[in-house]
């Protein structure tokens, strides 16, 4: 009964955060709002309560808020655990999570698209070029062996 408490929580955090957004609210307050929902329903998806196979949807839900509030950061974890990869992905290149992006493109039980892979492993190698960790790149399976140095 308390976890169906704190899903109808949950969802009414939700929805007063979007009516902040269409009411003209200022973007810190809805941002607020939208993280008090986001943490709502990560608290929901690890729960002991949490019926199986559930935890999956709340933690996209998260993902989903915390997108909305404009924390990709947040968004790009919350959807990871959700096995939303392709969303996990594009919110770890928007809040520049190269790294992350490149452990989650490496990790094998991960599908994202074939064109969004591509798209993403070419970011990747960009922004170890960039770094000059040239050991990554030439050891990573992301990136073909290539002769960087001189």
């Amino acid at each position: 009964m308390k976890h169906n408490a704190d899903v109808m929580m949950a969802y009414h955090q939700q929805s007063v955060a979007r009516t902040a957004v269409i009411s003209g609210t200022k973007k810190t307050n809805r941002a607020v709002l939208f993280g008090t929902a986001a943490n709502s329903f990560r608290r929901c998806a690890t729960s002991e309560l949490c019926p199986a196979g559930k935890s999956r949807r709340y933690f996209k839900k998260a993902g989903d808020c915390f997108l909305e509030g404009g924390d990709a950061s947040k968004a790009g974890d919350a959807f990871d655990l959700a096995g939303k990869w392709d969303e996990a992905a594009q919110c770890y290149k928007q809040a520049k999570r190269f790294e992350d992006l490149s452990r989650l493109l490496q990790r094998p039980e991960v599908g994202i698209s074939p064109d969004l892979r591509e798209e993403l492993q070419g970011l990747v190698r960009l922004y170890f070029v960039k770094q000059q960790n040239y050991m990554c790149v030439q050891t990573s399976p992301l990136v073909p062996v290539i002769n960087l140095l001189p």
